[in-house]
């Protein structure tokens, strides 16, 4: 079991792996340049990701770490310096933003230290992930002068995201899903189709059109993914469409 080695559990590098991946194509996205967007934000929005990145997998970490001996202190004082000294560089990298950006970029860090420390096994589950997600978008799109009141509402995705994919993950066999799992599930993805569907009813009508019409094909993916395969179906189909709807909604902003 992963609580019983020295090491992280795999999902931990992946998610640290994808978001140091995803914030270039973020910052290309909200200069509307593509890849020949400034160089110098590129950079520094990656490097501060990839700092910060290495701060929490070390949170993450220490849970997982056996000392050597009963005198040995339980976190190492080096990983400890390390897992500060990124993190501070992190904070330094971006110190040039907006102050309203930099604040975003510390919310969201502090979002993940919180899901790294905490584990998605307990009580807090998926809130504090997808929150930073949402403040990732607000950080990179506010740090490189793309701002957007609209995208205030992202936070509000996030946390119909997260409680959809609390409730979707709360079944206790991976073979079946509670009704109430599945309730707070289907009300978790409806709220924020509803939501991203209506906020861009006005702005931009082809991708309000779109979200209303994935939120809907989910709503009945989820049912009978919950007859067909139990917790993970659900989860599973709750995940895409979250994501899917999500990504739809930043790239209409």
């Amino acid at each position: 079991m992963a609580a019983e080695t020295n090491g992280l559990p795999r999902s931990r590098w992946y998610l640290a792996l994808a978001l140091v991946a995803i914030t270039p194509v973020l910052v290309a996205v909200a200069l509307r340049e593509g890849f020949a967007a400034e160089i110098a934000d590129l950079l520094r929005f990656s490097l501060s990701m990839l700092l910060m990145n290495g701060t929490v997998l070390v949170v993450a970490w220490l849970p997982f770490h056996q000392p050597r001996s009963a005198n040995a202190p339980r976190a190492p004082r080096t990983a400890v310096a390390l897992a500060a000294c990124a993190g501070g560089g992190a904070l330094l990298v971006t110190a040039t933003i907006a102050p309203g950006a930099w604040l975003a970029g510390l919310a969201m860090f502090a979002c993940y230290g919180v899901d790294a420390a905490t584990g998605r096994d307990r009580g807090l589950r998926w809130i504090p992930l997808v929150l930073g997600l949402a403040l990732m978008v607000c950080w990179v799109f506010a740090g490189v002068g793309r701002w957007d009141a609209v995208l205030w509402w992202s936070l509000a995705l996030a946390l119909s995201a997260g409680l959809a994919l609390n409730a979707a993950s709360k079944a206790g066999d991976p073979g079946r899903v509670t009704r109430r799992s599945l309730s707070g599930a289907l009300a978790g993805v409806g709220l924020l189709c509803s939501i991203g569907a209506i906020v861009l009813a006005a702005r931009a009508p082809g991708a309000a059109v779109l979200i209303a019409v994935e939120g809907a094909f989910a709503l009945v993916l989820m049912q009978r993914a919950a007859r067909s395969f139990g917790q993970r179906g659900v989860f599973g189909a709750a995940c895409a469409a979250c994501t899917l709807a999500s990504v739809v909604f930043v790239l209409a902003v």
